[in-house]
């Protein structure tokens, strides 16, 4: 009995590890967008560049399609490559990063960062991550760890560290 309500919540939950995280910060999209479009910034805030055992390679230019992070740990390499930003005259609303992780094959994934202006100087930052498909057989026990998935986790550290360097608390921020 109990081996069918599993199956039936594994039948039900979702394939992908997804993590959908928000935060206000006090700082303009444009700001935000200058860190997150911008992989030398990345060594301030995304916690994986900031390892110091990490070897990485950056290529391309800020905030043009193409533009690429590469994050070698112990044999394991991670890219990350801009595909598009979406922005008007007075905004950027979303960026759309490809991450790719070379390890026994390719596994893809994806980081989705979209901007909603607030108040004056407040803007609220979502990041959507994806990556990876989930076993079937595994899909019960993430949906009933949601809180503890380590992909939200992360997420919320981004998201912290990112407010930390807004904040000037950590790194600093070049003009």
């Amino acid at each position: 009995m109990l081996t069918g309500a599993y199956l039936l919540v594994c039948a039900f939950s979702q394939e992908k590890y997804v993590s959908i995280q928000q935060k206000n910060m006090n700082a303009s999209s444009e700001q935000l967008a200058g860190l997150i479009a911008d992989f030398d910034y990345w060594k301030q805030w995304y916690p994986d560049a900031m390892d110091t055992s990490v070897v990485d390679s950056i290529a391309g230019f800020p905030f043009n399609v193409g533009h690429e992070l590469t994050l070698n740990r112990h044999g394991i390499e991670e890219r990350f490559q801009l595909k598009y930003m979406l922005s008007d005259s007075s905004q950027v609303d979303e960026i759309f990063i490809q991450r790719v992780i070379a390890q026994n094959g390719q596994e893809k994934g994806w980081m989705k960062f979209s901007f909603k202006e607030m108040e004056k100087g407040s803007t609220q930052l979502i990041l959507e991550m994806e990556q990876g498909n989930i076993p079937f057989l595994f899909r019960g026990m993430i949906a009933m760890m949601q809180s503890t998935n380590p992909l939200v986790k992360h997420n919320v550290l981004c998201l912290d560290q990112l407010d930390r360097l807004i904040n000037g608390e950590i790194g600093k921020i070049t003009e």
